[in-house]
């Protein structure tokens, strides 16, 4: 990405007279795509991270899917509608771009959706970065300004840009597949080293990590005491060892080892606790850790909690 403030495209008289435009700016740029359609949308409603109601031309109500894109991660599903509802705050128009299969088995429309932003300084300061369809194509931008006074930002691109969505590809709606997976890979890249400078050293990242924390903090004695400890009196240690785990390895807030289990579906930071250390007294023991049987094993749990049974 270039760190200049304006990035606009070069363009030169050709012998024809007609003008060839070129963007120098990412590995994102298309070279051959739909223009957007000129019919405007009217948001409606936001669904969940990636279905909206919009009021069609017509005056009629349809449900639009963003095609190409899924959750980063089941956990964050949430998190990614919230940041669609900001950012389309105050932005009701919208424009659709269809691909090859405009509508899913359900009905729905599936479309790259556009919002479209008059250009103020603003907008501009709040939203330096962002995704803007120029007449060249899908590319990122510094605030270019427009002829029309006007910004259209691909809200599908855009939830993969701040790490809440990654592409999915699903054919034959492959218009933007190659770009999408490119910037999911940028994005990913960018979160891992975002939280490989945040991540505090000793926080472990994943199960196996655990173990090596865990032999490294136990003294030999305590070590032996607790792979010696029979597997139904493990709850002897949560108030203790457990609680150690969920302080110091912050397993009640988002820390990278949090994010981990949350990947798994596993939120409970004693029900973490409890499959870490399930899982580190069968380590050293010897024996299968059984993760995915710890895991249903809480997942049941927490249905049979929420039903009552």
């Amino acid at each position: 990405m270039s760190n200049h403030p304006m990035t606009r495209p070069l363009k030169w008289q050709g012998k024809s007279g007609g003008i060839i435009r070129l963007v120098g700016i990412s590995a994102l740029l298309i070279t051959l795509v739909r223009p957007v359609a000129a019919a405007t949308y009217v948001l409606q409603d936001v669904v969940d991270y990636r279905t909206i109601v919009v009021l069609v031309p017509s005056g009629e109500e349809e449900t639009v899917r963003l095609t190409g894109i899924e959750a980063a991660r089941p956990d964050l599903q949430a998190k990614a509608e919230a940041y669609l509802r900001t950012i389309l705050r105050g932005h009701d128009e919208l424009k659709l771009e269809f691909d090859r299969q405009q509508r899913d088995g359900s009905g729905r429309l599936l479309a790259y959706v556009w919002a479209v932003h008059r250009r103020d300084a603003r907008w501009l300061a709040v939203n330096r970065v962002s995704m803007h369809f120029d007449r060249d194509g899908l590319t990122e931008y510094w605030g270019a300004d427009k002829d029309d006074g006007l910004q259209y930002r691909c809200l599908n691109a855009e939830l993969i840009r701040s790490g809440f969505a990654r592409a999915a590809v699903i054919p034959p709606n492959v218009l933007y597949q190659k770009q999408l997976l490119s910037m999911t890979r940028e994005a990913q890249e960018r979160h891992r080293k975002e939280a490989e400078a945040n991540r505090t050293s000793d926080v472990p990242r994943d199960l196996e990590e655990c173990y090596r924390a865990l032999k490294s903090k136990l003294r030999q004695p305590e070590l032996v005491a607790f792979m010696n400890t029979a597997e139904e009196d493990l709850d002897r240690y949560d108030a203790g060892l457990g609680n150690w785990l969920r302080d110091r390895w912050g397993l009640s807030q988002d820390s990278e080892l949090h994010q981990y289990f949350q990947g798994l579906g596993i939120a409970d930071p004693l029900d973490i606790s409890r499959i870490i250390l399930t899982s580190f007294h069968r380590y050293l023991n010897g024996r299968d850790i059984r993760l995915d049987e710890q895991l249903q094993a809480c997942l049941k749990k927490d249905v049979n909690l929420h039903t009552g049974d």
